[in-house]
């Protein structure tokens, strides 16, 4: 007889994949008005009574770190959705009801966080501070995903990424508060900051990115 909670070759039962797709298709929502925003914000500076004293396209380093950020970020959380609860096996972390709850409020308060960077593109100093909070909400949230994991089955995954962001966020800060840094370079530096933290991210992630994991297949009767 056919297992009744596979659904066409997919694993776990049909309430729960239909949660989980309206949860990426949220966060897909929120994100892609991050970007849009940023896009629009880069290239259609806000209106001002004086000419601005930088050019309109002196924000595109701000821009870059965004998307070099939010790419991954969004690449991520995705996997880790369908990973965890669909094609995985953390079947620990599945049976807890709050796991897909928290999961549901930490990356809809990073894709919040995202846009409010988005808006901040012309303002250094508070997109610099706004990516320290989304750096930090996301090694508190792989702390919590590592340890609500099934102890035989860690998610590796989550503490790659914790350890990756917190030591960009001691990079970040180190860089912006400093008083040997110019605050002329200091956004070269957060640039580059930014850049390595994504390829260190997909150098780490690669396999789990690329869903390089075995996936179910349909039930037989």
């Amino acid at each position: 007889m056919a297992n009744p909670d596979v659904n066409n070759g997919s694993a776990g039962p049909e309430q729960l994949r239909r949660s989980i797709d309206s949860l990426q298709r949220l966060y897909t929502i929120v994100v892609g008005l991050a970007i849009a925003e940023a896009l629009r914000s880069f290239l259609v500076p806000p209106p001002a009574p004086l000419p601005p004293p930088d050019p309109w396209w002196a924000g595109w380093r701000a821009l870059v770190i965004l998307l070099v950020t939010i790419v991954p970020f969004y690449h991520g959380a995705n996997a880790h959705l369908d990973q965890t609860y669909l094609y995985g096996f953390d079947d620990k972390r599945r049976e807890k009801r709050y796991a897909l709850v928290m999961d549901f409020f930490v990356l809809f308060f990073e894709g919040v966080l995202f846009f409010a960077l988005a808006i901040s593109l012309n303002d250094f100093g508070r997109f610099v501070r706004i990516f320290q909070l989304i750096l930090l909400a996301d090694v508190l949230w792989a702390i919590f995903v590592y340890m609500s994991g099934d102890h035989a089955k860690r998610p590796t995954h989550a503490i790659k990424w914790g350890l990756l962001n917190l030591g960009a966020l001691i990079a970040v800060s180190l860089i912006f508060d400093s008083t040997w840094l110019g605050p002329e370079t200091k956004p070269n530096y957060i640039f580059g900051a930014a850049i390595l933290r994504m390829a260190g991210d997909y150098f780490l992630c690669w396999d789990f990115y690329m869903a390089r994991y075995p996936m179910p297949t349909a039930a037989t009767e």
